[in-house]
């Protein structure tokens, strides 16, 4: 099962260095540096936002033929991972959350007015 690590902000990939050979073990483990940091590009005039974010792991995702993944996020990657799955659902096998303030993010009631009994519908 691929597993994508999603940093926060003001981090890169290497956040992941002293897990990746571990999860290795279980997962076909990716880790990428999000537009903007670590060693991505860093435009100027750039989207940066939640959505644009979530559209780079899709992307990601298509590029590498990953049909679906789990995804785990780092702080800010929390917001990534939660609009990732909530809008492209049939993707993820599920979302793992470290550190994530999500703060005043309108996924809450998505989250659990959903119809289903799992509340990610995953």
């Amino acid at each position: 099962m691929p597993l994508i690590l999603i940093h926060g902000h003001a981090e890169s990939l290497y956040i992941w260095r002293h897990n990746i050979d571990e999860l290795s073990r279980q997962f076909n483990v990716y880790a990428l540096d999000l537009k903007g940091f670590g060693q991505s590009d860093k435009p100027k005039k750039g989207n940066f936002s939640i959505e644009a974010m979530s559209n780079l792991i899709m992307d990601f995702m298509d590029v590498l033929k990953i049909e679906k993944a789990i995804l785990v996020c780092h702080s800010f990657g929390g917001k990534i991972g939660i609009h990732s799955i909530l809008n492209h659902p049939s993707k993820f096998r599920g979302l793992i959350l470290i550190g994530s303030a999500v703060g005043k993010f309108k996924i809450w009631k998505r989250l659990y007015n959903r119809d289903s009994q799992n509340a990610l519908g995953l």
